[in-house]
């Protein structure tokens, strides 16, 4: 695993104006397929730079505490529908609480549901859960750090697909080295957990298994180009046991129109297999290989504590592609 931020850091390294601060979150995917049968898992929800769960981190640089404690709270709901080329529409809803405490730490929690159907397989033919978790602390005036954590429950499509469940635990770092330029990093590792029902002539049992399936890895760099426009550039290396070891890089434009107003556009290429973003509390649990995505989102601000997010995606693999759309809700107090 030391090789993966080996790899990535020199990439980085080499690269000139990039960013990552400023992000929205869309969509997630998972795929099964299956003799012939294809399911999809996707859920979404949009942020801005630096984001948890929509809460803008990086606003207040080099933050400093209050005399005296200060909370905010932050919630947020998300509806988004997906389209396939195999015929699968997917619905997910998701809420989302941020608790904020003087700049300085910030607490998230999140629940997110999908179904899916299909005409020759009947309404929502299978169903998936997500809990997340993370905590991000600012150590000093430049650092920050936080640890991070996804439990996702995929039920059994009988006699097509086992029933699954993954743990997902995460550590991740950002250093600043000015007003205007970042550099971070983040380690995830995952434990998939299958359990299939086994029949026989003498009763119904269940074979389970648990293995240490996947390591992901990944580094960016975060660059303002001023005038409320910032650049990203993100690696990714994921190793997933029935995939192998892939390479993924991710570029992101944000550009603030207004004081609650912001528009964001990212592309990505390459090829990865599962991915935890622990900045926008996502998950991409597809077994399949993705080679790329384009997405294209947006914060309006109604007032300073409430906003509108909608986004759009569209994201290739190796068999099919996926149209998704998205909007959600935030509500800070």
């Amino acid at each position: 695993m030391y090789l993966f931020f080996i790899i990535i850091m020199v990439i980085l390294f080499t690269t000139s104006s990039l960013t990552q601060g400023i992000m929205v979150h869309t969509m997630t995917q998972q795929n099964v397929v299956s003799e012939g049968l294809t399911a999809r898992r996707e859920w979404s929800m949009t942020a801005q730079p630096q984001d948890i769960e929509g809460i803008d981190t990086t606003t207040v640089l080099y933050p400093s505490a209050s005399p005296a404690l200060s909370w905010r709270v932050h919630g947020s709901a998300f509806y988004s529908l997906g389209s396939y080329t195999t015929n699968t529409i997917s619905r997910n809803t998701s809420a989302f609480i941020t608790l904020e405490h003087n700049k300085r730490s910030f607490y998230s929690a999140g629940y997110q549901t999908i179904s899916f159907s299909r005409d020759d397989l009947g309404q929502n033919y299978f169903l998936e859960y997500t809990l997340f978790g993370k905590g991000l602390w600012w150590l000093g005036d430049r650092l920050n750090a936080s640890l991070y954590y996804a439990y996702d429950h995929q039920n059994e499509i009988p006699y097509y697909f086992p029933q699954f469940t993954f743990n997902v635990f995460g550590v991740s770092a950002q250093y600043w080295f000015n007003q205007s330029t970042a550099l971070g990093a983040s380690y995830a590792g995952a434990l998939q957990t299958s359990e299939t029902e086994l029949f026989s002539f003498f009763g119904n049992s269940s074979a389970r298994e648990t293995d240490y399936a996947v390591h992901i890895a990944s580094a960016h760099i975060v660059h303002s180009i001023g005038s409320g426009i910032w650049l990203s550039t993100s690696a990714i290396v994921t190793d997933a046991k029935w995939a192998g070891t892939f390479f993924y890089a991710r570029e992101n434009i944000h550009v603030r129109l207004g004081k609650y107003t912001s528009l964001k556009a990212s592309a990505g290429l390459g090829r990865r297999a599962f991915y935890l973003d622990e900045e926008l509390l996502l998950l991409f649990d597809q077994p399949e290989v993705q080679t790329g995505g384009f997405s294209l989102g947006s914060v309006i601000g109604i007032t300073e504590n409430i906003g509108i997010l909608p986004a759009i995606e569209y994201d290739l693999f190796d068999d099919y592609n996926i149209t998704y759309g998205s909007l959600g809700v935030r509500i800070s107090y």
